[in-house]
């Protein structure tokens, strides 16, 4: 299941998600604990089994309730601090992406037999190679060591909290 929580009312967006498959938006939401309980409610989710992924501090309330709390390379300090998974990617440039690869990866699930159905992993991929195209060798060569060590240390954890 996919919920987008957002404090944004930008129309544009809530079209894309649901372009995308997404029906479960909440925009606008300026307590957005009172959404994710509402979520969760309806579709008989624990929040022990909620990955969410927040960039500010108005997350960090809902961060701090849910089983894997995760951010971009971006995030804010405090954000940061309540994160057990850190995306390498900076918001916007291919974090969630990131976070829905290692939770594929976790369940088993990335096989690369993907259904183009609504061209999430198409168009991530295509930017993502064409940003790793663009950076330098040892950029590249960095950020995946780094990458990779974080995977290594909190890859238990991805276990347990998604492999229900």
């Amino acid at each position: 299941n996919i919920c987008i929580i957002s404090g944004g009312t930008n129309e544009g967006v809530s079209i894309r998600l649901k372009g995308l498959g997404i029906t479960d938006v909440y925009l606008g939401a300026h307590n957005k604990i009172d959404q994710l309980n509402d979520y969760l409610t309806r579709n008989n989710i624990k929040k022990e089994h909620v990955l969410y992924m927040g960039d500010d501090i108005p997350d960090y309330p809902v961060m701090s309730i849910v089983g894997l709390p995760c951010c971009p390379q971006d995030a804010v300090p405090e954000i940061k601090t309540i994160c057990k998974y850190i995306s390498h990617k900076k918001g916007g440039k291919g974090a969630a992406r990131d976070v829905i690869e290692q939770v594929l990866k976790v369940q088993g699930k990335w096989s690369g037999n993907f259904s183009a159905k609504y061209d999430w992993f198409s168009v991530c991929s295509i930017q993502s190679q064409s940003q790793s195209q663009s950076q330098s060798q040892s950029q590249s060569q960095s950020q995946s060591q780094s990458h990779n060590k974080q995977y290594k240390i909190r890859g238990n954890l991805l276990t347990k909290c998604l492999a229900f």
